[in-house]
């Protein structure tokens, strides 16, 4: 607490005390005490007052750094309130009281959020599991009769299956940390897998893959790196030309391998670019 803010607060009592001192001043003149005297009780008076103003600063100084102190060390602060006693005057209290009524009832909001919110994701996760056996048979029954038409079908599941891994990983991006595990896998396995996963998309608008220099080990987590090479290639599919080309190039620099995701396509409008994150992903801890 700043002394100039102590002093604004006491301004009123010390206002009053200088008017109730001026009104003292003259009735002790009317009534014949001498100027020593009056000047005596004047200077006891204002002694006493500062006395007691300085008691107040110290000991709201020292009430306020406990304070400071309190919240500083708290992990959580909002239970800042149900910690800090408020020993003040009867006013005062009675805010406190209500505040901390206040802070309980925002703090049962969030719980029932919080328990809303896992309890919608447990349910999307479900789902999403429950709805990929029977599109994991359509597609198992399409592949061992391959003609025109199942080639279609295993065209449509596929971007049924990449909508349903949508939704899976944006109903998980709340607690990434939960479900995320590093490790060391081989770079192509991991192209690899997300062009095999796309194959039919790239058969069916006849896009040529071409890679170089995959052969790295890197340390990441496996799905959400294909997740994300996924949501490359379909970007790539949207925006081909009339001959695509997909390009899968790795370099190291600097201890890093940089995965480099290129197409020939004709590009992404100006308005959108904002919405498409970078293609090149950095990955460390490598080795060949």
């Amino acid at each position: 607490m700043k002394s100039w803010d102590f002093l604004k607060d006491i301004l009123p009592v010390v206002l009053l005390n200088l008017i109730c001192a001026l009104f003292l001043f003259m009735y002790l003149m009317a009534i014949g005490m001498g100027r020593d005297e009056i000047l005596l009780v004047l200077i006891s008076w204002f002694l006493i007052l500062s006395g007691y103003f300085s008691i107040q600063f110290w000991v709201k100084k020292k009430r306020i750094d406990d304070i400071n102190s309190t919240m500083d060390s708290l992990d959580q602060k909002y239970l800042f309130a149900e910690i800090v006693e408020i020993n003040e005057n009867a006013e005062q209290q009675v805010y406190f009281s209500h505040m901390k009524r206040g802070f309980r009832s925002m703090i049962e909001q969030i719980s029932k959020s919080q328990k809303e919110k896992e309890d919608y994701k447990e349910f999307i996760e479900q789902w999403v599991h429950e709805i990929k056996v029977p599109l994991t048979s359509i597609m198992l029954i399409c592949e061992n009769n391959l003609d025109e038409n199942t080639r279609k079908i295993l065209l449509h599941t596929g971007k049924i299956e990449d909508f349903l891994e949508q939704v899976l990983y944006y109903a998980r991006l709340g607690n990434v940390e939960h479900d995320y595990m590093i490790k060391e896998v081989p770079l192509d396995e991991l192209v690899n897998e997300a062009l095999l996963r796309n194959k039919q998309v790239l058969i069916q608008n006849q896009i040529a893959v071409e890679t170089a220099g995959l052969d790295y080990h890197v340390y990441t987590d496996s799905k959400w790196l294909i997740f994300i090479i996924n949501q490359v290639i379909n970007n790539s599919v949207r925006y081909k030309n009339d001959t695509p080309i997909l390009e899968f190039i790795s370099s190291e620099k600097e201890g890093m391998v940089r995965l480099e995701i290129k197409d020939n396509g004709l590009g992404i409008k100006e308005s959108e670019i904002s919405r498409v994150f970078g293609v090149g992903l950095n990955f460390g801890s490598i080795h060949k």
